[in-house]
């Protein structure tokens, strides 16, 4: 009996020596744990079911990055992907507390700033960094969900498939535009339209000169989403605008406007089928312009100076 008692009692003490040597030395840091590395790490709340995270995987969730208090990151309440896990770069790095964590988790991590500036240049630190001062960079993990390598090649292929059908599609919306409408004016090598429905006869457009336009624009299938002309925007329920008044070749707008109404006169009436390479592309624009979306302009131009 007693040699079961010894024998116990020894099993207990192995692992509770055990448990001792995986959380590694105390950490000085008040409600955090450390490991042999060096990392602190505090788990505020842990889902052990859930799906443990793997180097290659894609994390998606909440960080908030501070060096001590001084906040660095933070896309609290705007979830997005993170970071790919990899290896870290020196021991106690964070790399090894993401390995930790399980879908669900929320944690932070506690990273020896001296140890991360070793292997950063001096101006990427924040001016509050102060070298051997045993500061501390805190990561702020709330993890959402996890993706690995394989999966996030398969939701790539997917994604780029349902971006080639829209841009097929969008093709073949202004092919059928261009038959419906009778359009036989001749496109432009980048497939830009313009259709002038009345010759002005004051100076023309020409970079470098600050040019008054008036405008309606629209999509393929009729939807309006800007107008300078204050009826169609309210009939539309948008918000009016102004004449739209630029310097050529220099304002922050999609090129199909500059090369369109380029060498255009003063008076001039023209409609403008801007292709999507020529316009917002595969990002489209707000709520109204899907991607790969023709615009199309009704324009007059009021003044060239």
């Amino acid at each position: 009996m007693k040699q079961v008692i010894y024998i116990l009692s020894c099993a207990l003490l192995c692992a509770f020596v055990a448990t001792s040597c995986n959380r590694g030395p105390k950490s000085d840091i008040e409600g955090f744990q450390k490991t042999v590395s060096g990392l602190h790490y505090r788990f505020i709340s842990q889902n052990a079911n859930g799906r443990q995270v793997e180097k290659g995987d894609m994390l998606n969730g909440e960080m908030l990055l501070r060096l001590e208090n001084d906040t660095l990151f933070s896309n609290i309440g705007d979830p997005a992907n993170l970071l790919v896990v990899s290896d870290g770069r020196f021991d106690g790095d964070l790399s090894e507390g993401l390995l930790m964590m399980h879908e669900g988790d929320k944690a932070v991590f506690a990273i020896d700033a001296d140890k991360m500036a070793a292997h950063l240049q001096p101006n990427q630190m924040p001016a509050s960094y102060k070298n051997g001062t045993n500061m501390k960079l805190y990561y702020e993990v709330n993890l959402l969900s996890v993706k690995s390598a394989d999966e996030m090649a398969s939701a790539k292929k997917e994604f780029e498939q349902k971006m080639q059908s829209m841009k097929d599609e969008q093709k073949q919306a202004l092919d059928s535009y261009i038959a419906e409408n009778n359009i036989t004016a001749t496109p432009n090598d980048d497939g830009l339209y313009v259709i002038v429905s009345k010759k002005g006869n004051g100076p023309k457009v020409e970079v470098g000169r600050r040019i008054k336009v008036a405008y309606t624009g629209y999509l393929l299938n009729g939807t309006i989403f800007d107008s300078s002309n204050s009826d169609i925007a309210l009939q539309n329920n948008l918000e009016p605008h102004d004449a739209l008044e630029f310097v050529v070749g220099q304002a922050n707008l999609i090129k199909g406007w500059d090369d369109g109404l380029m060498g255009l006169a003063q008076g001039t009436k023209a409609k403008l089928i801007i292709p999507e390479n020529l316009a917002y592309g595969a990002k489209g624009a707000g709520e109204m312009i899907p991607p790969y979306a023709t615009l199309i302009f009704d324009v007059e131009i009021l003044s060239v100076n």
